[in-house]
Order: C-alpha cells, then structure tokens, then sequence
C-alpha cells in the first residue's frame, strides 16, 4: 500500500484523538486554528504534517499476485513524517508519541499494509513559537517519526530472466554471466 497524504491524516486523526478536519497538511496558506470560526468556535488541539521524503531501501521486486492476473513491482520505501501539535492538548499529544509502538489501536491500523513506525527517536519532540498569518504567536509541539510502507504498482511485465548483451554476454537475473565467444 501506498503512503499517501490521507492515509496519513487518517493515522494521525486517530493517533491524536484530533478529528480528521483538524489533522491537516503543513502548509502555511492551508489552515490557521488560531482564528475562531463559526460562532466564536475556536479549534482546542490541532496537528499539520508533511511527509518529508521518501527513500527507496531496495531495487524494485516483482510480487506475484495469486489472485490476480499479473504481477506487482514493489519498492521498499522508509519517511519521515513531521508533525506539528498546537493546542491545548499539544504537548500531551506529542509525548504520548514514545509509546506509539505499544498502542494496539495502531499497530492494527498499519498491520494490513505491512507498514511499521520505527521506534528510534519515536517521541522526541521540540517547542517552538507558532504564528500564522500575523495572530499571535503560540507554542507549537514539533517531532518527527520514521514509518516504513512499501510502494507498489500493478503491472503486467513480467519477472526478466535473461538478457543477451551483444559480443555473446547473457545475463540471467539470478545474477550469473555466462560469455560464449
């Protein structure tokens, strides 16, 4: 399965107790909690993250799919999430993240995807001041977690068993070169 901003915001909803329209992508122009909205309501706790980065561990690998036709090319993938908690309940969520790996709740929401959080540095966070679009400044929660997932595309191609180089060099995917002269 793939890591993708909303399975992220899902995890991270349910991670928090945040409700999903408050767990939001970091982005300056896309939300400010800070201002009060309908009727004076003003948001308590609220988390934006951004999926940093993406770094492939491995060559692509074909995945027979037994119950479809056709194959899967999968990579596997390790990120880092950044996540930022501003809020009454923001430092509370952030250290509650050094016993991620001990909540059931979410080891089982990442278990059908074969996605895991690694524990080092899990529940390490910063402070810092929080302003946005010029309201008063806050203190915002800061931490970073790495989450292993693997990205994964149908295709019809199958595995490559041999290639024939010219000058007689056949290459076998099982990593043996044969030369005939």
């Amino acid at each position: 399965m793939m890591l993708t901003q909303s399975f992220m915001q899902s995890f991270l909803s349910k991670a928090f107790n945040i409700p999903l329209q408050y767990v939001v992508p970091k982005q300056g122009n896309w939300f400010n909690a800070q201002d009060s909205g309908k009727e004076g309501f003003k948001v308590d706790t609220w988390c934006a993250f951004r999926i940093s980065n993406a770094k492939p561990r491995t060559l692509p690998m074909y995945v027979n799919l037994s119950d479809k036709i056709g194959n899967e090319s999968v990579v596997p993938m390790i990120s880092n999430v950044d996540v930022q908690l501003v809020g009454l309940y923001a430092e509370y969520g952030v250290q509650s993240m050094a016993h991620w790996n001990q909540r059931a709740d979410l080891s089982l929401a990442l278990l059908p995807s074969g996605m895991f959080i690694f524990p080092d540095g899990l529940g390490q966070y910063s402070v810092i001041d929080f302003a946005q679009d010029g309201a008063n400044s806050v203190l915002s929660y800061n931490a970073r977690f790495r989450i292993f997932w693997n990205s994964e595309i149908a295709t019809p191609q199958t595995v490559l068993q041999v290639v024939n180089l010219p000058s007689g060099i056949t290459v076998l995917t099982s990593g043996y070169v044969t030369v005939t002269n």
